[in-house]
């Protein structure tokens, strides 16, 4: 299904009403920041991929996307040709964004390694907490009100931004920077 929107708020109803895997989100939105929106879609929709289409190459404005959740930043300049590569890419699950940012980015994260909390969403943080307190994905799903689908692809972002194999290692970073505090158990 394809639909093409004009708003912030026809957008969020389509999303809603579509349920799509992949939302191409213009930066430069009349009614609303397109970064905004696509933090919005995310929250409601976290299984989607959100793509900022824009003519901003500001490299800034690129890695705002990234820490949001964007899974691609794709300048409107960009031929045909490169454009269909590019959506085939974030399909195929790669991160695509100006090569110059992503480097850029990974050297930030490399630096930063000792604060993982800067790289996980809002939700992402409730996934995290629930993992730590020993939630099930069942259990996360119903207190979140999300698929265990969605709960799953949480964990595996989860997991692989704080370059982690397992919940439990996942847990233990949690806890060992502060993310999330250990639960509390009577008497202990």
């Amino acid at each position: 299904m394809v639909a093409t929107v004009e708003t912030a708020g026809e957008a969020l109803e389509a999303v809603e009403q579509h349920r799509p895997q992949l939302v191409l989100v213009d930066l430069g939105l009349p009614d609303r920041s397109g970064l905004e929106l696509g933090s919005e879609i995310l929250e409601a929709l976290p299984g989607t991929k959100v793509v900022a289409l824009t003519a901003n190459e500001d490299s800034r404005v690129v890695a705002k996307s990234l820490r949001l959740g964007f899974v691609g930043y794709i300048v409107k300049t960009l031929s045909w040709s490169a454009f269909v590569r590019s959506i085939e890419s974030i399909v195929e699950g790669q991160l695509v964004a100006p090569q110059p940012v992503l480097q850029a980015d990974q050297s930030a994260r490399e630096n930063r390694g000792s604060n993982p909390i800067e790289m996980l969403t809002p939700r992402e943080l409730q996934v995290l907490a629930l993992l730590v307190r020993g939630a099930t994905s069942e259990e996360m799903a119903a207190s979140l009100s999300v698929s265990l689908h969605t709960v799953r692809t949480h964990v595996q972002n989860i997991l692989a931004k704080l370059q982690v194999h397992s919940r439990l290692q996942a847990t233990a970073v949690a806890l060992s920077h502060g993310i999330v505090k250990a639960p509390t158990v009577d008497g202990w």
